[in-house]
């Protein structure tokens, strides 16, 4: 099985799911950062977002990306997961609007980091197709799944620290 699969139980029994962790140091107040990521995502939920996978994703020295577009959902919930000062967190699932691409289901979560803010992105996501999921996923599908987070996350980040920069100067 591959690092951070486990085999879901129910109507989705005997498909792996994988799991794809990111995260990023923003330059951005801690406060400032989750306030804004709460009006952010609802601009997701409103129009399809698309999904940018630069082709060095996938070892191909090649300027550019693959886009495809993605229908986002979210929520906010209480951080259970850390102790201390009581904040959201954002869970969110995107539909790939495909039958060939997985769903995928995640969590954004905020912390500290002195002056800054680091975010992480924690998600997973249901092979498709069995065996032949699984291959496709060993040669190219996880490098997929992380490339995307990792673009979601960077996007966030830049415009958290656009905004903190705009507060800055007012």
């Amino acid at each position: 099985m591959n690092e951070g699969a486990s085999v879901r139980s129910g109507p989705e029994r005997n498909r792996q799911t994988l799991a794809v962790s990111v995260e990023q140091i923003v330059d951005c107040a801690f406060s400032l950062a989750i306030d804004r990521a709460h009006v952010i995502f609802p601009v997701l939920e409103t129009s399809p977002e698309i999904v940018r996978v630069p082709y060095r994703a996938f070892g191909l020295p090649l300027p550019g990306t693959i886009k495809h577009p993605v229908a986002v959902q979210f929520r906010h919930q209480r951080d259970a997961t850390e102790p201390g000062r009581s904040h959201d967190e954002i869970v969110f699932e995107w539909n790939a609007l495909s039958r060939w691409l997985p769903n995928f289901r995640g969590v954004l979560r905020f912390r500290i980091e002195s002056s800054r803010t680091r975010i992480i992105l924690h998600g997973e996501y249901v092979l498709p197709f069995g065996a032949l999921g699984s291959l496709f996923d060993r040669v190219i599908g996880h490098r997929l799944a992380q490339a995307t987070a990792s673009d979601l996350l960077d996007r966030l980040a830049r415009a958290l620290e656009a905004i903190w920069a705009e507060e800055k100067l007012a």
